[in-house]
């Protein structure tokens, strides 16, 4: 009886073993990029950069539907600028009949302060905005709808940059360097409970009104920015000049790209935007804003405390503009 009763649980161990171990690989990195094991139900934005035998082959946006930690389904947004973050403000999302998702068309909105921003950078956790779905009674081949055909669905909040990791595919030599930009909030109840009206200041469309005062400060403001940059810049010469050599010498490149290790990602990142290090280590900056690959160099020259001292001190000389609320009422929203 005992070696009977031994080897039923030996079986009912490795059965519990093999479940747990099944249940942890089913959490997407995607919808888990920290790791935490949460099965988290929402939606994700993330940059995805692939890079195929050491070279950049493409720069993409991902949205992505999460369910209980598994990625549920994935839209592809090419991405036309790679400086640029890229983030689909104003686009219908329209994914295929069938699935989780079965059709169904969104838009993800910015709150008023955050539309003339030019700056490609956010503190964590910071409600930039909302995301918003197409009612299923209108046609989603229309090409324009009213702030009153959508329903809020969720607020968007800023990721951490500093989440980013490396994927590594060895069936074909294929890197994806994952930048996570913005996410939902886990939309389990239990989990998180809404401000009942998080929406009522943000326009669907983004159809805000700005005094021409306002956008004045708005152009003056950037020149704030830009100084601050390039103090930023200088402050952090030596290492985007080291940066800059490891870019410039091709076979360092290289043995850094074989690396995978998310401990490991700055030899990556360096080929990644090899052009922006180039543009920062002879002080040439955009004069347009404060673009994405700067953000994402200065993330990685910066230590992680000052970097993120310096995007919050960007970020108070936008909050200073005064802009008066306006409210828009949402009939789906009952």
């Amino acid at each position: 009886m005992l070696p009977r009763l031994t080897n039923i649980l030996l079986l009912t161990s490795f059965l519990l073993y093999a479940h747990h171990s099944y249940a942890a690989e089913a959490i997407s990195r995607v919808c888990d990029p920290t790791r935490t094991n949460t099965q988290y139900t929402g939606y994700r934005i993330d940059r995805q950069i692939t890079l195929d035998h050491g070279f950049v082959k493409k720069h993409e946006t991902h949205f992505s539907v999460c369910k209980d930690g598994s990625l549920v389904n994935d839209m592809v947004i090419n991405v036309e600028n790679k400086d640029d973050i890229a983030l689909p403000w104003g686009l219908n999302l329209c994914f295929s009949n069938g699935g989780a998702t079965n059709g169904a068309c969104y838009k993800m909105a910015r709150r008023k302060e955050y539309v003339k921003r030019s700056l490609d950078a956010f503190s964590p956790a910071r409600h930039i905005g909302g995301l918003f779905q197409l009612a299923e009674s209108v046609n989603p081949k229309n090409k324009k709808f009213t702030d009153e055909e959508y329903r809020p669905l969720v607020p968007l909040l800023s990721d951490s940059i500093f989440n980013q990791w490396l994927e590594y595919r060895k069936d074909d030599n294929v890197k994806v360097y994952h930048i996570p930009l913005i996410y939902t909030p886990d939309m389990d109840g239990k989990k998180y409970k809404l401000n009942e009206r998080w929406y009522s200041l943000i326009s669907a469309n983004e159809l805000y009104e700005y005094s021409t005062e306002s956008i004045n400060i708005y152009r003056r403001s950037f020149s704030l920015l830009l100084d601050s940059l390039k103090q930023a810049t200088r402050n952090s010469n030596k290492k985007i000049q080291s940066l800059y050599k490891l870019t410039s010498d091709a076979k360092p490149t290289r043995k850094a790209i074989k690396s995978y290790n998310d401990k490991r990602v700055t030899g990556n990142l360096a080929h990644i935007f090899k052009h922006k290090i180039d543009d920062l280590a002879k002080e040439r900056f955009n004069k347009q804003g404060i673009d994405f690959s700067t953000v994402m160099v200065l993330s990685q020259v910066l230590p992680k405390d000052q970097f993120s001292l310096l995007i919050r001190d960007l970020e108070t000389v936008y909050e200073q503009i005064g802009l008066n609320d306006e409210f828009f009422k949402y009939p789906l929203s009952q």
